[in-house]
C-alpha cells in the first residue's frame, strides 16, 4: 500500500479566477507558481503562501480541469 508522505498542492474551485488570483496575491501575499493556459480557454493557476511549499490550485468549478491539472502537474 502506498502511503502519502507530503502534499504538493490543494485544488480549489473558484467562481472567478482573476478575482481569486488578486485576493491570494494582493491580500494574502501568495506567490504565483503557475499561470498558464493549458488548452484554449482553460487556465491553470497555482499560488503558494509565503513560507510554504504547498500550492493552492485555483480552478474554475469544472471537474474536467481538475483531472487536466493532475495530468499537467505530474508530466
Amino acid at each position: 500500500m502506498t502511503m502519502t508522505t507530503r502534499i504538493l498542492s490543494v485544488s480549489m474551485p473558484v467562481a472567478d479566477q482573476d478575482k481569486a488570483l488578486a485576493f491570494y496575491t494582493e491580500v494574502l501575499g501568495c506567490e504565483v507558481r503557475v499561470d498558464a493556459e493549458i488548452w484554449p480557454g482553460a487556465r491553470l493557476i497555482e499560488v503558494v503562501p509565503p513560507g510554504s511549499s504547498v500550492g493552492f490550485v485555483l480552478l474554475p468549478p469544472d471537474g474536467d480541469l481538475i483531472a487536466a491539472y493532475h495530468e499537467f502537474a505530474h508530466s
